[in-house]
């Protein structure tokens, strides 16, 4: 650190006199030189016996008044030094603000392109209208940590089914953001392909042919750091003539409450994902397969997807996580009432739970009504 100061220093140069240019260094080592040599002819002058040589005019000269000059060039060569001094300080502050000005401008820029990043993410998700022709109702709180997001949520209609998922990629921000474009882009053409086909297909299986394509993305790329990325999603397909959703996760699971409209207790149930990861590597347990729910539901149940960013944000009276247990009981609290009003109180109990600690992951939280 020391050493590259210097450096910087050494680079850094001001006119002196009118035509040379010196750093730092320099300044410093020709001022001491002069300073030190006016010490040491005024310390002389001041301790030399002139009492021998009164008789002699230029004696009597020096005598008088040489010291004194001597002196009087010791401090100004002092006030020349601070000027010098004053000046590189004044030069160092020019290049430090206009390197400022020129990181303020780059994270302007910077700070553009992550907002359009942000924009051309939002067209990538299904839109409003969409979701409206997919779904009976619904709700979803979608909070990205930055202004993009390494969560996503996913949907698709598939003969007379409507397939859903919600993601959780590695990291957040711009690089979770990447991942998440990939992951949508390869669920799109899935399902496209499938359908072209037709082949029927179920969650386990997209998730199989995804993590396929994840795989081969990385091992084209010969990216180590890249071998290390993946998602935890869930992947359910529900189909309204049989009454029955298809669930697959990886690293994830979902919230299926029912009972919802009778007068009885309702009946929360979670079902877990697998725990093979989806990751990029193709070392990620290769003898193993993820594995299909298949679930009978009735009109209004309601299942809830949810990424992790929820249930770890620190905050409340100790500065604790809120807890996967405290949100599947937020939501068994809240199933019985109207879907919107769910979600205003999530985005509440968040927001007073979290106060003014930092958001630390994206947040993703999804309700559908059966």
């Amino acid at each position: 650190m020391g050493k590259k100061r210097t450096d910087r220093d050494d680079n850094v140069k001001i006119t002196v006199w009118g035509f040379v240019s010196l750093n730092r260094k320099q300044i410093l080592v020709f001022e001491l030189f002069f300073l030190t040599l006016f010490i040491m002819i005024t310390v002389f002058l001041f301790t030399y016996d002139f009492k021998p040589h009164l008789n002699d005019v230029a004696y009597t000269f020096h005598a008088k008044y040489s010291k004194y000059i001597s002196l009087a060039c010791t401090f100004l060569i002092i006030v020349e030094a601070q000027f010098f001094w004053t000046q590189f300080t004044k030069k160092q502050l020019d290049i430090i603000k206009a390197q400022k000005k020129e990181i303020d401008r780059n994270h302007k820029n910077m700070e553009q392109g992550i907002s359009y990043a942000g924009r051309l993410q939002k067209v990538i998700l299904p839109s409003k209208g969409k979701l409206d022709r997919l779904l009976k109702e619904y709700f979803i709180l979608f909070k990205p940590r930055d202004i993009v997001s390494g969560d996503f949520y996913w949907a698709e209609k598939f003969n007379d089914k409507v397939i859903i998922a919600v993601a959780d990629c590695t990291g957040h921000g711009v690089p979770g953001a990447f991942l998440s474009a990939m992951g949508i882009s390869f669920l799109n053409e899935i399902i496209l392909y499938s359908k072209t086909k037709g082949e029927n297909i179920t969650p386990a299986q997209i998730l199989e042919k995804l993590k396929k394509h994840l795989q081969h993305t990385a091992e084209s790329s010969e990216n180590e750091e890249l071998m290390r990325d993946g998602m935890d999603i869930s992947i359910c397909i529900i189909d309204e003539k049989k009454h029955q959703f298809t669930y697959a996760g990886a690293l994830m699971s979902i919230i299926h409450i029912s009972n919802i409209s009778s007068n009885k207790n309702i009946v929360v149930d979670k079902i877990k994902g697998s725990i093979l990861p989806l990751g990029m590597s193709s070392l990620f347990k290769k003898n193993l397969n993820y594995t299909d729910n298949v679930i009978d539901y009735k009109d209004g149940d309601i299942l809830y997807f949810y990424s992790d960013g929820y249930e770890d944000q620190f905050g409340g009276e100790n500065n604790r996580k809120f807890t996967r247990k405290r949100l599947v009981k937020l939501l068994t609290d809240i199933a019985k009432q109207p879907l919107q009003k769910q979600l205003k109180v999530l985005d509440d109990t968040f927001k007073d739970w979290k106060q003014n600690s930092q958001q630390i992951d994206d947040i993703t939280v999804m309700g559908i009504k059966l």
